[in-house]
Order: C-alpha cells, then sequence, then structure tokens
C-alpha cells in the first residue's frame, strides 16, 4: 500500500473550539452574573444548565457534582480593556486588581485584568492597546 495514497489521521489540528464548560453551584446566580452582569447573550437553558455567546464560541454554565468551580481560566479579548473594565467595575465586578501590562512592544501594551465569577471560576480580559 502506497502510503501516500493514504489520508491523513484525523486530529484536532485546525479545528476550532465551539464551547468551553464552567461548573457553578448556583446556577440562577451564575445567570444573573453571566447575562446581566457580563452582558452574554443567553442562547438557551435546560435544568441546571446555561447556554451563552461568547464570539464564536458557546459558553456552558452548569452544575457538575463530580467537579467543584475554578479550575481554569477564560481570557476573553478586550482591545477597550481600559474602559470596559471601567464599565464592568459599574455592574459590580470585582477585579483582583488593575490592568497589568504583561508584553510592552513599539506597537502597543498587551494588558491583562482577571476577576472571578460568583464561584470562584477564573476570568480575564486581556487586550492589545496600540499606542
Amino acid at each position: 500500500m502506497n502510503p501516500s495514497t493514504n489520508p491523513a489521521p484525523p486530529t484536532l489540528a485546525g479545528r476550532k473550539l465551539v464551547q468551553v464548560a464552567l461548573t457553578t453551584r448556583d446556577p440562577e446566580h451564575s445567570k444573573r452574573f453571566y447575562r446581566d452582569v457580563l452582558g452574554l447573550p443567553l442562547l438557551f437553558e435546560v435544568p441546571n444548565m446555561t447556554f451563552y455567546q461568547l464570539g464564536e464560541m458557546r459558553l456552558m454554565v452548569g452544575v457538575e457534582p463530580s467537579m467543584t468551580p475554578g479550575g481554569s481560566v477564560l481570557y476573553v479579548d478586550a482591545p477597550d480593556i481600559d474602559t470596559l473594565g471601567s464599565e464592568l467595575e459599574a455592574r459590580g465586578v470585582r477585579f483582583g486588581g488593575p490592568a497589568t501590562v504583561v508584553q510592552r512592544t513599539d506597537k502597543g501594551e498587551l494588558k491583562l485584568r482577571e476577576f472571578k465569577d460568583p464561584d470562584g471560576n477564573s476570568l480575564a480580559l486581556m487586550g492589545f492597546v496600540p499606542k
């Protein structure tokens, strides 16, 4: 058999991430946070789970007895990090501190600002702010 005629085995390379799941202890409290505070569009909900649109990806927040909240960090693209951070603070988001610069280039700065949802899951605004 000629190896050049065998198709490459399927892999994850080049595929899009379509959904991320976070664990919650209180689905109603989480729904108010993600929908009302962060402003994510609520796509649908089923018992103990809510689904939101986050860019081209879907975010599922639900109860999973075998998992505890807080094991991952979601980084959200925010080139308007300073303005967005102020708006989210006004809506009740408590950041761990001010935005920090994690990289400087001749074109601008990459800034990061972290916060947690009501269950302790970590999220962060991350944005490249041009000079």
